[in-house]
């Protein structure tokens, strides 16, 4: 019988949904949930001791690769139905049927109770893994549920406020952009120069310059004046 899922669990790993805790050992801990069809399954994680170590990642994923995937194997064990041994928190999942070994049967040989899955019969060397007693689960550096909810929230606003910066960017630019043509709106205009085509205007006579009059009488001739002065010597 499961026990109540903690606090400090998340409550989906993968696609599996988690309902509780089925059982702790020294490599991991064993949880009940189930998979995206409904199906009840079981779910092996490793603690944060076997995580940090390479060669107890390493059996953990040799186990899981002994297995096809999908399909029970013949010793009378469940199915993997996913699985993820080379994340922060590696785990596995096996579909959950009574009396059926589940996906516990993967942390035996991380604490090097047996062999692997589908292995000859061989002896443990008569040693322990240093890190034998760790009760921290890996999925800590995964985060819970509420840590997941806090930083989608811290997400989204860092999201609304990088908008916000740049639609403002956005509209001063517009402002800059506008700004040279209403400048040259408010400019004078410049009167136009005379050019080479354009008759310049003649100056207009000024008071003290007499200015020529016509009379019914045309002026006298050099030639009339010639004969008058000849006419009086005479």
């Amino acid at each position: 019988m499961s026990r109540t899922l903690p606090t400090e669990d998340p409550s989906r790993l993968g696609p599996f949904e988690l309902t509780g805790r089925l059982t702790e050992t020294p490599a991991g801990i064993v949880y009940r949930g189930t998979d995206p069809h409904g199906r009840e399954i079981t779910l092996a994680v490793l603690n944060q001791g076997a995580a940090d170590d390479a060669a107890a990642r390493d059996r953990f994923r040799a186990a899981i690769l002994a297995e096809p995937l999908d399909r029970a194997p013949p010793d009378g064990a469940t199915a993997i139905v996913g699985a993820e041994p080379a994340g922060p928190a590696p785990w596995v999942a096996t579909l959950h049927e009574p009396g059926s070994r589940g996906a516990e049967r993967f942390l035996a040989p991380v604490l090097l109770d047996g062999p692997p899955p589908g292995a000859g019969r061989s002896r443990a060397p008569l040693f322990q893994p240093y890190w034998l007693g760790s009760r921290d689960p890996a999925l800590t550096r995964i985060g819970s549920l509420r840590d997941l909810v806090r930083d989608r929230s811290i997400a989204s606003t860092v999201l609304a406020v990088a908008a916000l910066l740049v639609a403002i960017a956005v509209l001063l630019l517009v402002l800059y952009a506008c700004r040279p043509a209403t400048d040259q709106q408010q400019l004078p205009t410049p009167s136009p120069t005379p050019t080479s085509g354009t008759p310049t205007p003649t100056p207009t006579p000024t008071s003290g310059t007499p200015t020529p009059t016509r009379s019914g009488t045309p002026p006298p001739t050099p030639s009339d004046g010639g004969g008058q002065g000849a006419g009086g010597d005479a």
